[in-house]
């Protein structure tokens, strides 16, 4: 395996100039993937028995998975299940519109290399997580991967999210439900894994995801 070249960006530590141009980079980079269709949804593997009949599907299972080990752990109680159901419900038509894009699914700055002297962009690695799903899905995980404060997602996800919009012409005002939804998967996904580490970000994230949850049905 080539070791990348470049410095991981969150190394480099915060340079207003340089992230512009990191974020407009990685804007161009999130278009072109997106551009990839795939067949089904769900991860990206070689098993034709890994992909999901619909998007919705595949985060209905990661919801019910995640929030069962919070609810085994007694940290959670079954109102979050039904919640992440009736939000599911309220987006279904929304979900079904959305195309199955080849989607990174848990880029941050440590995923991205970067040029410290140019600030070019000169690798992204982990692509683990990697689905076909909705596009969208990507900048719910932009950064997210930490605590419910976390300094990153305000001062980086806009430029992203800007720069993004000017190359493809979408408006994010449209999505607000979609983005709630998203980011509310990613909290609950988040709080599992913070579980599972012993991090104390669990009761947190839960309080995020509901009141993110319970803004997508009462839109």
């Amino acid at each position: 395996m080539s070791r990348l070249s470049g410095t991981p960006w969150r190394e480099l530590g915060a340079d207003v100039g340089r992230d512009a141009r990191v974020l407009d980079q990685l804007a161009e980079v999130f278009a072109h993937l997106h551009s990839v269709r795939g067949k089904g949804f769900g991860p990206v593997t070689d098993e034709s028995d890994d992909s999901f009949g619909s998007w919705a599907e595949w985060l209905r299972q990661g919801l019910t998975v995640d929030i069962g080990q919070l609810l085994d752990a007694r940290v959670a109680d079954r109102g979050l299940l039904e919640l992440a159901e009736s939000a599911l419900s309220a987006v279904a038509v929304e979900l079904a519109d959305r195309p199955g894009a080849l989607v990174h699914g848990d880029l941050g700055d440590g995923e991205v290399f970067v040029d410290a002297t140019t600030g070019r962009v000169t690798g992204i690695a982990d692509w683990g997580a990697a689905v076909i799903g909705d596009p969208f899905y990507d900048f719910a995980r932009f950064v997210a991967g930490g605590p419910v404060d976390d300094a990153r997602v305000p001062r980086l996800l806009p430029g992203l999210r800007a720069a993004y919009a000017a190359r493809t012409g979408i408006d994010w005002d449209d999505h607000r439900r979609l983005m709630d939804l998203y980011d509310a998967h990613n909290a609950v996904n988040n709080a599992a894994w913070a579980l599972r580490e012993g991090v104390d970000w669990v009761a947190s994230l839960r309080a995020k995801a509901e009141r993110l949850l319970q803004r997508v049905v009462e839109a």
